[in-house]
Formats: structure tokens, C-alpha cells, sequence
């Protein structure tokens, strides 16, 4: 359980309610990382500019979403796209040939279960 503690000195618990957004694919801490929207998530619900936690298996990294990008196995699909009405199209489609890949930055890094009551470690 990760902790941070504010200027008044009080413990800040900032795991206990997160819900994955998706899965990280690729990316370096240069030039970001990359995450596959999980395709129960609308994209219309990820905000640039939203800071997210991306949980590592020994370190925590607050990161920064700076884009959003449609993806799809198949070129052709993204050029003729089912109609509105379509509903049964739009859900075979989506998260298996469409998809949504969204641009992280790491900002901090926070070692898992590290009470932080300074400052937080840079990228």
C-alpha cells in the first residue's frame, strides 16, 4: 500500500481505489510509454493532460497522458468504418482489431509502499 504525505503531515492513501485504464505495450522513460486502453474504457472518458499511476513491480510511476491515438490490426477497417446503427460491428470491432493507444509520460517515481514526506524521485 503506497503512501504519500502532504504538507500538513497527514498520510494520503492513493491505492486504494484505482481501476486499471489498460496495459502498457512499449515505450522507454525517454520518450514515454505506451498503454492499450482496455476496451471496456471509452476513450472519450481520457483526458490529456490527466495524471495516471502506472504500477510497476517494484516502483510506482506518476505519469502524465500527453496523447491519444486510434489504432486498428487492419488499415482497411479505419478506412471504411461500420455505419452508427451498427451495434454488433462496433463491439466485434473494438479492442480486437480497433483500438486505443494512449501516450504516457513518467513524471515521478515512487518505490511501492514508500511514505514520501519530502519529495518524490524524478524520472
Amino acid at each position: 500500500m503506497g503512501y504519500v504525505a502532504n504538507k500538513n503531515g497527514k498520510q494520503l492513501d492513493f491505492t486504494s481505489s484505482r481501476d486499471p485504464l489498460g496495459v502498457i505495450t512499449q515505450g522507454s522513460l525517454v520518450e514515454g510509454v505506451d498503454m492499450k486502453l482496455d476496451p471496456e474504457r471509452s476513450v472519450e472518458d481520457i483526458k490529456a493532460g490527466k495524471f495516471v499511476v502506472v504500477e510497476g513491480f517494484k516502483n510506482e510511476f506518476f505519469s502524465m497522458i500527453t496523447d491519444l491515438k486510434l489504432a486498428a490490426t487492419n488499415p482497411d477497417i479505419l478506412l471504411y468504418p461500420p455505419h452508427d446503427g451498427d451495434q454488433l460491428l462496433h463491439s466485434v470491432l473494438n479492442g480486437a482489431s480497433t483500438y486505443v493507444t494512449v501516450a504516457l509520460r513518467p513524471m515521478l517515481m515512487l518505490e511501492k509502499g514508500e511514505i514520501v514526506e519530502d519529495e518524490a524521485c524524478p524520472v
